[in-house]
């Protein structure tokens, strides 16, 4: 079952004057690529996004995670992808060519949801994904990632992909390198060497 919750917070500015410092840590490096790997929801939001994330980015590529320390009800600080507005993060994305974002949801089902504005990328990450034998769908789900604001979509060109990744994979460590050495695979040669 694939829980909904509402955002306590529908801003960054909103989320930090109430919050403070304490609650989050930004983790963000700048490796002067033009592709960036964004977890917004990182920490304690959804967990193992954050190292998926950094795995996917691997030495290679620009990386920034949000990552909620609070040990108690992190799921607070969420801010749905479309009003993700944190200055550093903004920022990135906007000097970055290709965007991709790490999500979780709290389904123990084998799953990989891609959504965002990039449909060739997609597709090309839905074939490696499938290649490493991961269930994965491209289409017909609710995280569809379609919103011009989604931050995947933030990038210089306006559109991303958004990958939405179990509870069952994100909780355990081999999967988390398999699946992020699928996508950092595919951005090594993209758009290079991609037909």
């Amino acid at each position: 079952m694939i829980e909904i919750t509402m955002d306590i917070y529908t801003s960054f500015k909103q989320l930090h004057q109430q919050e403070g410092d304490s609650a989050f840590q930004i983790e963000l490096v700048d490796r002067q690529s033009s592709t960036s790997i964004v977890a917004p929801h990182g920490g304690n939001i959804e967990p193992g996004t954050t190292e998926l994330c950094q795995l996917i980015a691997g030495n290679r590529f620009n990386y920034y995670c949000f990552n909620a320390l609070k040990p108690q009800h992190s799921p607070d600080l969420h801010i749905t992808s479309h009003r993700f507005d944190e200055p550093q993060c903004l920022a990135l994305a906007s000097r970055s060519q290709t965007i991709i974002t790490v999500h979780g949801f709290k389904s123990e089902q084998p799953m990989i949801y891609l959504g965002g504005l990039d449909k060739r990328l997609k597709q090309i990450i839905f074939e490696a994904l499938l290649t490493a034998d991961f269930p994965v769908a491209d289409d017909h789900h609710k995280y569809q990632g379609i919103n011009p604001n989604n931050i995947c979509n933030r990038s210089q060109t306006g559109k991303g992909v958004q990958l939405e990744i179990s509870r069952h994979f994100r909780g355990c460590q081999q999967q988390r390198q398999l699946i992020a050495k699928a996508v950092h695979s595919v951005l090594s040669r993209y758009p290079k060497g991609v037909t």
